[in-house]
This record gives C-alpha cells, sequence and structure tokens, in this order.
C-alpha cells in the first residue's frame, strides 16, 4: 500500500511489486489538509478474493482534537469513498497510559497495539469488521511480565510483527542523541495466558522491520535464511541493513547499498527470488571465531592439570638460564605469561609476579550470550587469538566502566569491582536509589586510599544527580546540582579522572563538565568555540598523550573526526594525526596508547568485528575502515557486528591483591 509522503496530492493505492498490479483507492487529501497525522495502516487480506472481504484500514492520529484524537479510516479495495470512526471515550480512557501504535492483522483479526513504559498492565484493541464495512471496537486485557531492561540514556521503541502461528513485539532500546541501538529485546504474546512472554529462539521464524512501521516474517528453511535473524532497518541511515540474532547479543551490519535513499523498506516477492534474497542478506554466513580456548587462571603454586609423564618432560625449563627465561617472558602476554610463570619455581623466582604492561595491547571483552555470563575475549594485535570466559558467579551485572584491568559493574543497587583475570572482586556498599546513571567512573585503582566512583544521574526534571563514594565509605554521597543551561542527558557516556576530576563532555554542544573529588563541586567551563556539534553522531571522550581527545563519528559512519580540546583558547581543534598513538574507544572506556607495533600507529579499534571476527579498526591516514592484515577495507561498518550491550576494553592485570585489599571499607596503609 502507497501513498503520496508529499501530500500534494493524497494518492493513495494499492501495488504489487511483482506483476505492476495497481488497485486505486479514495483520495487521502481531505484528511491531509485536516492535520491528521497517519500513524500505521493494513491491509487486512490480498484484494479481489472470490469473497471479497479485503479492508484497507488506516489509523489517525490529531492531537488539535483531544475527544476525537484517534480516529479509524477504511474501506474495501475498489471503493470511492474512505469511512471514518473515532475512538470513543470509553476506550480512550482504557489505553489513557499507553501509545496507540501499530495496527496488523492477525489470523484474521485486526488489532490495533498500544505501548506502554514499563506497566504491568496493557490494554490493547481488537477490530471487528463486518461484511457490511462497518467496524466494533473492544478491548482486551495483556499482563506484562518482561519489563524493558534499565540502560541509561535510552527509549524503546516497539514493533509488532505477525506470523501465521505468533505474534511478536520486538523492543529496540535506542540510545536517546544517537538513536543508535543499544540492546534489542523479543517477546511474544501467549494468547491462551494474555501476557507476554520472552523469546530466546525464532524456531524457523525470521523477522523483518522497516524504517517506517511496515515489518514481515518468512520461513528460514524456505527462503534460505540462517534461523534466529532478525533483519531491520533504521531510519538514521537508510543504506545500511542491520542483522540481529535471538541468540546472541550483538548487531551485524550485514550489507549497505550505495547512494543516498528517502525511502527503504522490506516487500515480499515471488518465490523464485528466495535464494536471491538470502544470498543479498548474506543467508546462513554467520560471526564464527575460529580459535576459542578457555582462559583458566590457576594456582601460582600449581603447574596446571598434567599426568606424570608431562612433569617429567617438563624438567629441562630448570636448565634455562635467566636471560633465556626473561626473554621469554617479555615476549609473551595475559595468561600465557602467568600460565609460563607458573612453570616451575625457577621461573616464579625470576619472573616478576606482575608483568610489564607497556607494550600490550588492550582486549575487548563482550558478552554474545542472553545470560551475560559466557564473554569472548579478542585480542586486536592477534586475529587467532580469542578466549572465553566464564562469569556464571555475576548474573546480570552490567559492565559500566573499566580502567586498569578493573570493571566496574552494576546490577539494580548492587556495585562491585572485578578482575575478570584474576576473578577478584571488591563489594561496594549498594546504592541509595534505582541505577540509572548517564556516566559512571572511578578515579583509580579500587584498593587504592583514594579510590572514588562517580556516577552522574540526569534522568529526572533539569538537574545533576551526583552521587559518590570514597575507598572506606559505608554510604553514598549526593549532591544535587542546580540546572546550568545545558541538558544532563546529553553528557556522554565515558569520563576520565586526571588532576583531581572527573570530565565528562556533552556531545551537542562541545560544553566540558568537570566534577572536582577534592571540592566536591560541579563545574561546566567556558563553551569551547569554533565548532559545531552536531549531537547526533557518537561522540567518545578520551585522554591522549595529556591531551582531551573527542572521537565523533561522522554521518552513516563514514568518516570519524578527532578534536583536542585547546585549554589556553577554550576551542575544540581537527586534529589530522595522532603521531605513534592508538585508540581504542567504546561506551564504557576509551583508552590511548603508544602503538605497541607499527601496523597500530595512527588507528583507532571499535568495540566491532567483521564477519570472521576479525578486529574493525579506523585508519586516521587514508579514512578507510580495516581488519588486521588488510584483509578488509570499507569506507563504513558495513558486514560488521558490535556494540554489544555489554562489552568494553580492558587492559590486562594480572595482579593479585591482598584479602585486606579487597574489602572496601578497610583504608590500605
Amino acid at each position: 500500500m502507497l501513498y503520496n509522503r508529499s501530500w500534494n496530492y493524497g494518492d493513495c493505492f494499492l501495488w504489487n511489486p511483482a506483476t505492476n498490479e495497481r488497485i486505486q483507492l479514495p483520495t487521502l487529501l481531505g484528511f491531509c489538509e485536516d492535520y491528521y497525522r497517519f500513524t500505521d495502516c493494513v491491509l487486512s487480506s490480498p484484494p479481489r478474493r472470490a469473497d471479497n472481504d479485503s479492508m484497507v484500514l488506516f489509523f489517525l492520529d490529531n492531537g488539535f482534537h483531544v475527544e476525537h484524537r484517534y480516529t479509524f479510516l477504511f474501506c474495501r479495495p475498489g471503493e470511492t469513498q474512505w469511512r471514518s470512526q473515532n475512538l470513543s471515550p470509553n476506550m480512550l480512557d482504557l489505553i489513557a497510559k499507553g501509545t496507540p501504535r501499530s495496527v496488523l492483522c492477525f489470523k484474521g483479526k485486526l488489532y490495533l497495539m498500544c505501548t506502554y513504559d514499563n506497566q504491568t498492565d496493557e490494554h490493547h484493541l481488537e477490530i471487528q469488521h463486518d461484511t457490511d464495512l462497518t467496524i466494533s471496537i473492544e478491548s482486551f486485557h495483556v499482563k506484562e511480565e518482561v519489563p524493558f531492561p534499565l540502560i541509561v540514556k535510552a527509549y524503546p521503541e516497539s514493533h509488532y510483527v505477525e506470523s501465521h502461528d505468533e505474534l511478536f513485539r520486538v523492543d529496540f532500546i535506542l540510545n536517546r542523541h544517537t538513536d543508535g541501538v543499544m540492546s534489542i529485546e523479543v517477546v511474544r504474546l501467549n494468547f491462551s495466558l494474555m501476557e507476554w512472554e520472552k523469546v530466546n529462539s525464532f524456531g524457523d521464524h525470521v523477522l523483518f522491520i522497516g524504517s517506517t512501521h511496515t515489518t514481515g516474517c518468512c520461513s528460514a528453511a524456505e527462503w534460505g535464511f540462517k534461523r534466529g535473524c532478525l533483519y531491520y532497518l533504521m531510519w538514521t541511515d537508510l543504506s545500511l541493513i542491520h542483522k540481529f540474532e535471538i541468540e546472541s547479543s550483538g548487531d551485524t551490519i550485514c550489507t549497505s547499498q550505495s547512494g543516498e535513499f528517502y525511502y527503504t523498506d522490506w516487500v515480499t516477492m515471488p518465490g523464485n527470488l528466495h535464494g536471491r534474497v538470502a544470498y543479498i542478506l548474506g543467508g546462513k554466513d554467520e560471526l564464527k571465531i575460529e580459535k576459542t580456548t578457555s582462559m583458566v587462571v590457576n594456582d601460582e603454586n600449581q603447574g596446571g592439570n598434567c599426568n606424570s609423564g608431562e612433569v617429567e618432560g617438563l624438567s629441562h625449563w630448570n636448565d634455562l638460564n635467566e636471560d633465556i627465561v626473561g626473554l621469554i617472558a617479555d615476549l609473551l602476554h595475559g595468561s600465557d605469561y602467568k600460565h609460563f610463570r607458573s612453570v616451575c619455581k625457577l621461573n616464579r623466582d625470576i619472573i616478576p609476579k606482575v608483568q610489564k604492561t607497556s607494550y600490550l595491547s588492550p582486549w575487548l571483552v563482550f558478552s554474545r550470550d542472553q545470560t551475560d555470563t559466557i564473554f569472548n575475549v579478542v585480542n586486536p594485535m592477534y586475529n587467532d587469538e580469542t578466549y572465553s570466559i566464564n562469569l556464571s558467579d555475576l548474573p546480570d551485572y552490567t559492565i559500566r566502566f573499566q580502567k586498569d584491568g578493573w570493571l566496574l559493574m552494576t546490577r539494580e543497587r548492587n556495585v562491585l569491582f572485578y578482575n575478570p583475570l584474576t576473578r577478584q572482586k571488591v563489594k561496594l556498599p549498594d546504592m541509595d536509589r534505582d541505577n540509572y546513571y548517564s556516566v559512571v567512573s572511578f578515579s583509580s585503582l579500587p584498593y587504592s586510599s583514594d579510590c572514588m566512583v562517580f556516577a552522574m544521574d540526569g534522568r529526572r526534571d533539569w538537574n545533576f544527580y551526583i552521587d559518590f563514594i570514597t575507598r572506606g565509605e559505608e554510604h553514598w554521597s549526593s549532591h544535587i546540582f542546580r540546572d546550568p543551561g545545558i541538558t544532563p542527558l546529553s553528557f556522554l557516556d565515558t569520563a576520565f579522572f586526571r588532576d583531581g576530576a572527573f570530565f565528562c563532555v556533552d556531545s551537542h554542544h562541545g560544553y566540558v563538565g568537570v566534577f572536582s573529588a577534592k571540592d566536591k563541586t560541579w563545574n561546566v567551563l567556558q563553551r569551547p568555540h569554533g565548532t559545531y556539534f552536531d549531537g547526533v553522531s557518537p561522540g567518545f571522550l578520551v585522554e591522549c598523550g595529556g591531551d582531551i581527545l573527542m572521537v565523533k563519528l561522522a554521518y552513516r559512519s563514514q568518516m570519524i573526526i578527532i578534536f583536542r580540546l585547546n585549554f589556553s583558547e577554550m576551542k575544540w581543534e581537527r586534529v589530522e594525526s595522532m603521531g605513534e598513538h592508538v585508540l581504542f574507544i567504546s561506551h564504557t572506556s576509551c583508552i590511548s596508547a603508544v602503538a605497541p607495533n607499527s601496523y597500530m600507529k595512527n588507528k583507532i579499534y571499535f568495540p566491532r568485528l567483521y564477519i570472521n571476527a576479525e578486529n574493525v579498526f579506523y585508519s586516521v591516514e587514508i579514512r578507510h575502515y580495516h581488519s588486521l592484515w588488510g584483509k578488509h577495507s570499507a569506507n563504513d561498518l558495513s558486514h560488521t557486528q558490535g556494540w554489544f550491550k555489554n562489552c568494553t576494553w580492558i587492559e590486562p592485570n594480572m595482579l593479585m591483591s591482598t584479602t585486606e585489599e579487597l574489602d572496601w571499607l578497610k583504608t590500605p596503609f
């Protein structure tokens, strides 16, 4: 069903793209002139069937008329006039707490589905149409036991997708500034219990969601798709087709089309094109990690699990002199360094317990598991080196920040530090209120006497609510800072600590906010001039070589723009090269380092992978995206997967802490 989006003529018709057949519908011009907003539309069944029971139905919203705000517009194909019916005051009261979102046809019945913001009770409407084309509307109640996940700086957008036997609701959790997808949740309506149930598998279904309200569903086996996939378009970039696998938590950009697009959507095509469509969208291709090993941290006083013959075979290690042992250790990294140190007592005497990490690259840690208990670890220096870590002892915890190998994680009001390589924890006192913080950070290692955790909550009114706690304290402190003329939620996810203060940046205008750890004061520095930040593309704040850098993704992620804050002139300046440095950016940690090899110089690494599990980076010099050894090259993020909802860059830290250091309430000497 098509209608003229410019409203010049109010033209509306049914169109079959396979046969090019067209059925004219009555004009919509009169409704356009009355300031109606066309929220959604549906075709109840294919037209020109023998029983001719097909109906076209529009759902209109006119906010200027409170009593007659919502209107149904309907007709049969071939008729010359629209019929209309307003939603009654009684029905308006029933759905007052929700937002009418979609009209759809499921198993021959028409429904108006509403979206609710974490409500436990929902009301939706069933639309019954008779042969004489009159409609009657009845409400039905649905129990909601699967609330939207609590993610900072995010808002939900729901889409309903019907198949021949299931009605799905796909909830996109979108970033408030970039409108990018941060998380995807899928539920199905159990009509016998009248409640939503969480979905972990689509079965044979493949789902499609368009840039408007257009949705679709097909059989994976019949069309040649991989099972359990959702393909969707985002209005922010209509040239990119995204793929979400229900058994994973990551998003894949499976293909991109060249050119500028005003409108794109999904259309069901004839059966002989099935294989071609599946091939274009990637079909059964999937992200494969070629080599995955389990990262096991053994007791240093044990040599791991081996039989007696292996123990005897390893005795030659004692014959190595100190220089050779040291040379081997210098060439190792991560868990290999720790394992080599555990081989024998001589190695433990020669090799320092803490490895020098100046040449090491941060590792990408992310979860593709629905329960967020199995994490993958990827070393960007080596394509064939990946690990998996089981964090089943930390269910439902979310990574909020990383510094020096320690993760700051939260679950509702619970807060803790966690080192995934040593598996040591530092538990903090519970927060005094629900965790909904837009910026979370900490100043130093959790066992340092001056360690402070900083959290900013800007969700309510126009004030800043900053909570903080210092090592040794039993309770969180909270300060309210009144409106300084900027939007609290516009601040970026990441902040860093330097010179006794936490720095964060407003992505809309480039304002720099500073919270003093000593004075407990919040100040917004003079607004930098000379640069316009659109506030749409993501931005990442990172300290590099003593400078404060802002890394901005430009339109359609085709180019990266780097700015340096000039404090003396208070302005953002373009950076054309980072020289010897390399950056690792994500929403939970942004790290700069001197490149460990010449290949990584002047590069920016993302928390994204190509479909063969190779890490994605951006070359500042040639302004292109690549993978290690140049196997992939593109001007955007096509054919990549990432921005996982629970991921970070981590700096490997094998240092074991003492029992006293792991006790937050004990102040170290």
